[in-house]
């Protein structure tokens, strides 16, 4: 296994623990007030910045890279989503870094 394929394994296995997480967490807590942040926005926000976590290395390589690899992920998030929240979801790509834009950015549609 070389070292992209190690980090894109570690990468699906944190989404993974993610969800089991969001899937076993006692209404009391999802909703909770006893914390500073519910669960829900910290799930919330943790699917929401996942892209920052490829951007700084796909900026580099923007010439190397296709145009359609925003369009793969648009269909990554509509599978994370619909695992996520059990049910059909629709994913749309807003901005795109292959076609120019700073970052790239999807809207999800439950």
């Amino acid at each position: 296994m070389d070292t992209k394929d190690i980090v894109k394994s570690q990468y699906h296995a944190s989404f993974e623990m993610l969800r089991q997480a969001i899937i076993k967490c006692p209404d009391s807590l999802w909703d909770g007030r006893e914390y500073r942040n519910a669960f829900w926005r910290v799930a919330y926000h943790a699917l929401f910045f996942t892209h920052l976590c490829h951007c700084p290395i796909a900026r580099q390589r923007l010439e190397e890279i296709s145009p359609t690899l925003c369009y793969c992920s648009t269909g990554w998030y509509r599978r994370l989503w619909e695992g996520v929240l059990g049910k059909p979801v629709r994913v749309k790509l807003l901005r795109c870094m292959t076609r120019g834009a700073d970052s790239c950015q999807f809207a999800i549609h439950i």
